[in-house]
C-alpha cells in the first residue's frame, strides 16, 4: 500500500480487500459523501479482493467526467480471461447487499480502473456521479439564491428559468 505524501491517507491501485475498503470509505462524520449501499456490499464481500472496470461494450471508453454508474461493475479477485465475476455498480448503489453477482461474458469487453478506489476515496459521490444528477439529497447542497453548490466537492450549478414554447407544425395527412 502506498501513501499518499500531500494528504496521509492510503493510496490503492487495482484491486483491494473489502475488509481495507470498508474504514476507508465510510470516514466519520462525512459518511453522507459515501454511498451508504456500497459500503454494505463491500463489508459483504469484505474477504474479497474487489476491483472496478468499466464495458467498453459499443466504442463506449470510461471518461470521469461522466456519470456512468451503469457501465462499472465491481468484480471480485481480477478479469479473467475477459470474464469478470461481480456486480453492476447502478445496482449496488440502488440495492445495496440484494444486488446480485454474475459472471459476466468477454463480449462486454471490461477495462480495470485501477485507480478508482482513490478516486472514490477522495470525492465520494461526486466520483461515481460527476455531473451531479443521480443523487437528490437535499443535504447535499447548499443553496443561495439561483446558485447551489454541492457541500462534497464544491461544484455549483446555476438555476434557469426554462420556459416551454407551444410550436405549431404542418404534417401530411395519412390517407
Amino acid at each position: 500500500m502506498k501513501t499518499n505524501q500531500t494528504e496521509g491517507s492510503p493510496q490503492m491501485r487495482g484491486s483491494m480487500h473489502g475488509k481495507e475498503l470498508l474504514p476507508l470509505i465510510k470516514a466519520a462524520g462525512r459518511a453522507d459523501r459515501y454511498s451508504e449501499n456500497l459500503w454494505k456490499w463491500v463489508r459483504k464481500y469484505r474477504d474479497r479482493p474487489l476491483f472496478v472496470a468499466f464495458s467498453e461494450k459499443d466504442g463506449h471508453s470510461f471518461d470521469e467526467t461522466k456519470t456512468l454508474a451503469s457501465r462499472l461493475y465491481i468484480g471480485f479477485h481480477r478479469l479473467d480471461d475477459g470474464w469478470l465475476h461481480g456486480s453492476r455498480l447502478s445496482e449496488i448503489l440502488s440495492q445495496g447487499t440484494k444486488a446480485e453477482s454474475w459472471a459476466y461474458q468477454p463480449g462486454m469487453q471490461f477495462k480495470e480502473i485501477p485507480d478508482w478506489w482513490d478516486k472514490y476515496m477522495e470525492h465520494g459521490k461526486c466520483f461515481i456521479d460527476p455531473e451531479h444528477c443521480l443523487y437528490l439529497d437535499a443535504a447535499r447542497w447548499f443553496v443561495e439564491g439561483n446558485v447551489r453548490t454541492c457541500l462534497w466537492c464544491g461544484n455549483f450549478q446555476q438555476r434557469e428559468h426554462v420556459q416551454m414554447v407551444a410550436q405549431r407544425d404542418w404534417r401530411p395527412i395519412q390517407t
